[in-house]
């Protein structure tokens, strides 16, 4: 477990309270990919300290035990075994963004990587993408990793607001039928890599699923990695796991060559589409 030692800015905490300086450990749990910030708080007259697990706002630490009067959430134990998951309190609404993941992680790690089409140099998998990377299920704190500085790198996001990410991620989560996948890079703890399969429910084929590949995007600074590579395989792998009869995806002209690399082949069927908004 790495331990990374800094000085978070003062903030204020609870209802009325001084501000506090809050000295923060950081804990990286690579096994359990878990975030947990040990905080030692100080009031400005130094009379108070409060030694508990602590989260991350933005750059800035709070103790557990201010978050939990604050959204009325339980704390870990102290006497609990291994880290606690890391909860992100966003300054700006007061929502608690966890590491609720969007599905069930053991999904990816029962792909079976035998069936992969594509060569890799150097060798990487789902469970192997790269020296420092994660590759797992979009998680709610992702919100505060970059989740959509990524995707913005390949197409309009909007201004999104924290609220409004954490209904559409709760809505997607209900369906069971939205698998977004990220690549972390746990040294800076940022996103760096996203895509998306979303399974349709059909009358056809003896009710059978279809699955669509969406929003396939590289971070410009992560690029030459092969993790667009890594990214298509293990949903394409994902999708046949998941007993869709067929994925599908869109793709420019100048990409089909890509695309092609993973089985995928162009359709007779012309693409058209009815645009309502950008």
């Amino acid at each position: 477990m790495a331990n990374i030692n800094y000085n978070s800015p003062s903030c204020a905490v609870g209802g009325g309270n001084a501000p506090q300086t809050l000295d923060a450990v950081r804990q990286f749990d690579r096994k359990k990919n878990w975030n947990i910030f040990r905080a030692t708080s100080y009031d400005r007259g130094g009379s108070s300290s409060d030694d508990t697990p602590g989260v991350a706002l933005n750059d800035v630490a709070l103790p557990h035990s201010y978050i939990a009067a604050a959204l009325r959430c339980s704390p870990p134990s102290r006497n609990s075994a291994g880290p606690a998951p890391v909860c992100c309190f966003h300054r700006d609404c007061g929502m608690l963004l966890d590491e609720t993941p969007l599905f069930e992680p053991s999904l990816l790690q029962e792909i079976d990587w035998s069936n992969n089409t594509v060569t890799f140099s150097p060798p990487i998998s789902p469970s192997s993408p790269g020296e420092g990377l994660v590759l797992r299920p979009l998680c709610m704190a992702d919100f505060n990793r970059g989740f959509f500085k990524v995707l913005s790198q390949l197409t309009k996001t909007g201004d999104v607001t924290p609220e409004q990410f954490a209904k559409k991620f709760e809505h997607m989560k209900s369906t069971g039928d939205y698998y977004v996948i990220v690549v972390e890079d746990t040294n800076m703890g940022q996103i760096v890599a996203t895509a998306t399969l979303i399974t349709e429910h059909k009358f056809i084929h003896s009710c059978a699923k279809r699955g669509r590949v969406e929003e396939v995007v590289v971070s410009d600074m992560c690029r030459g990695k092969q993790l667009g590579k890594l990214l298509v395989t293990a949903l394409t792998l994902l999708s046949k796991k998941l007993n869709c009869y067929k994925v599908t995806l869109e793709c420019a002209p100048k990409n089909v060559a890509f695309y092609q690399k993973f089985g995928y082949a162009a359709s007779d069927e012309t693409y058209m589409q009815c645009r309502f908004f950008d």
